[in-house]
């Protein structure tokens, strides 16, 4: 079949079916009509109208069927009428819709209510605190933001706004994974296809330890991304002193780890974006009921049960994490199952090692967590209790640890 010939297949089935969807909607109006006397006064647009209204937008050369004229008329003023209660999915598709029906009015409207609803941060961009997962498709964070995107390009064509917003939608690609293939294609077209291209610069970043500018022999195409190990007999003070400088456009991260041997007892905590701290404390009978005091403001004797209290904290949500918690060597697990456990709103799998116990969780979101266990005191002296320890595994650069300390079972 000749080119032309294609093109013509693809033209009649297009309007078929656009004129099957049309005589859906009209069935759906009917209904609408026969059930609720008033459809006229009550706001009666659902997402299925939404979505009809903006795959029509997207074809005003093929006309609306006859019989769905009355049906594609109500739901068009239904949705400039209603928008203000449609989730953020939905006021990005209306206001595109809006613009191609030649409403700017009410699609300029639509952006000024989302612009100030937005948040605005160096690191993340803009964003919607409402952003949150559904079970839907058109409820994931990814999904909406990219729809977001979509109108401000087609409507404002604010570059500022459009390249603040892309940031936000780059930065959750560096700790979770887009959640299906539906998130992953509108992200990528809002990456590539709106606002600046990113990928349209050499991707340079120059970075200086000290006063020793590193060269990579070796990047990523496309990413620019490379890794470059630093030997010990190179170290210097001010080896600590890194300068990054990138020139174009885009933007950049990455992370710097210095890696040597200390005691633990010696070892102080560490976190930003990402936080961990550990205390301990044992169980006493106090006034014949069971009271946790801190290790330090009493007496850990042999037989002793001891509860390992570790607090986590995050800023953002990631995906991928574990935990590990290095355990003083006179200490005994109580519970030494490995299983699925369901604590602080969040699903994880703690396993118990002979020198520590671990948790792993699959998806850690924005918060702070408290997760305990107990172990028994079996053996007396003077012990040092081990570092805890926490890192996305998707991305290794939020890490975090606490600091030992060193305790005595009498």
């Amino acid at each position: 079949m000749t080119k032309a010939g294609l093109r013509t297949k693809y033209k009649v089935q297009l309007a078929q079916a656009l004129n099957y969807l049309d005589l859906e909607i009209s069935k759906d109006f009917s209904n609408l009509k026969k059930y609720n006397k008033n459809y006229l006064k009550e706001n009666c647009i659902g997402n299925i109208q939404l979505f009809y209204l903006h795959v029509r937008s997207e074809y005003p050369d093929v006309p609306v069927n006859e019989k769905t004229q009355e049906a594609f008329k109500y739901y068009t003023v239904q949705s400039e009428k209603y928008w203000t209660s449609f989730t953020l999915y939905g006021k990005a598709m209306m206001a595109v819709v809006a613009k191609r029906n030649g409403n700017m009015k009410v699609a300029n409207e639509i952006l000024k209510s989302l612009r100030e609803n937005a948040l605005k941060t160096d690191e993340f961009g803009m964003y919607w605190a409402r952003n949150k997962s559904g079970y839907l498709w058109n409820e994931r964070p990814i999904a909406v933001q990219a729809a977001i995107i979509e109108a401000f390009a087609e409507i404002s064509k604010n570059k500022s706004d459009i390249e603040e917003m892309k940031i936000w939608l780059l930065k959750q690609k560096q700790t979770q994974r887009w959640d299906s293939p539906i998130s992953s294609i509108n992200a990528i077209y809002a990456l590539m296809l709106q606002g600046d291209n990113w990928l349209d610069n050499e991707g340079k970043v120059q970075i200086s330890v000290g006063n020793k500018t590193i060269t990579p022999e070796t990047s990523e195409a496309g990413s620019g991304y490379f890794k470059q190990s630093l030997q010990m007999d190179n170290m210097t003070p001010a080896t600590g002193k890194v300068t990054v400088a990138k020139k174009d456009a885009g933007i950049a991260w990455g992370a710097m780890y210095w890696q040597y041997y200390q005691d633990l007892n010696k070892i102080e905590s560490q976190g930003k974006e990402l936080k961990i701290s550990k205390k301990l404390f044992v169980e006493k009978l106090v006034s014949n009921k069971k009271t946790m005091i801190p290790i330090e403001q009493t007496t850990l004797n042999r037989g002793d049960k001891v509860l390992t209290r570790l607090v986590v904290t995050t800023d953002r949500n990631l995906e991928f994490v574990a935990l590990k918690d290095l355990r003083a060597s006179c200490l005994e697990p109580v519970d030494q199952r490995s299983a699925c456990e369901w604590k602080e709103s969040v699903c994880y799998y703690r396993t118990t090692k002979d020198a520590s116990t671990q948790f792993f969780f699959s998806y850690l979101p924005k918060g702070t967590y408290v997760f305990e266990y107990e172990s028994w005191a079996n053996n007396s002296g003077e012990f040092t209790s081990g570092i805890a320890s926490i890192q996305c595994q998707y991305a290794p650069e939020f890490v975090s640890h606490t600091g030992g300390e060193k305790f005595e079972v009498k």
